[in-house]
């Protein structure tokens, strides 16, 4: 995992009148996927082939993976974790996925933080309830869902 960081040497008077930059706002950005575009799933044909497999992560705990016939990931207070996979990816290919995953109205792309070959990355999250849906249990995988 590469570091970024900046050392700035200023007289203290001058500090002040630097701005504050947050340099993750600057790295590639990252996606975590953890239903139908993971490899091996019927829409991972839907990635664009520019998105740079990174690795297998985990979510932190507090979020919940809904079998709704398709997968949807919520933050929920006390939830466990979902399992998934982590891309580098460019504007260009959020853009695209944006548009396949209907955010923000069905899917809201937001970030979480994460277990694995990255800290953190862009992860579409359920946009509305949906009651009639029961959380898998922790740690959930798509990939190990029953199909009945």
């Amino acid at each position: 995992m590469r570091q970024n960081a900046v050392t700035l040497y200023v007289e203290d008077s001058e500090a002040e009148s630097i701005p504050t930059v947050d340099l993750k706002d600057f790295a590639p950005p990252y996606l975590f996927v953890y239903g139908t575009l993971m490899r091996g799933e019927h829409n991972e044909q839907v990635m664009p082939s520019g998105a740079k497999f990174l690795g297998e992560a985990s979510t932190k705990e507090g979020f919940a993976l809904l079998n709704m016939g398709l997968p949807a990931m919520i933050r929920r207070a006390g939830a466990g974790v979902v399992r998934g996979e982590v891309y580098e990816v460019n504007e260009g290919i959020l853009a695209r996925l944006d548009r396949f995953e209907g955010h923000p109205d069905f899917y809201r792309r937001e970030r979480v933080p994460l277990e694995g070959p990255v800290p953190e990355a862009w992860c579409y999250l359920r946009a509305t309830p949906y009651s009639r849906a029961e959380a898998m249990p922790s740690p959930a995988s798509w990939k190990e869902r029953s199909v009945s």
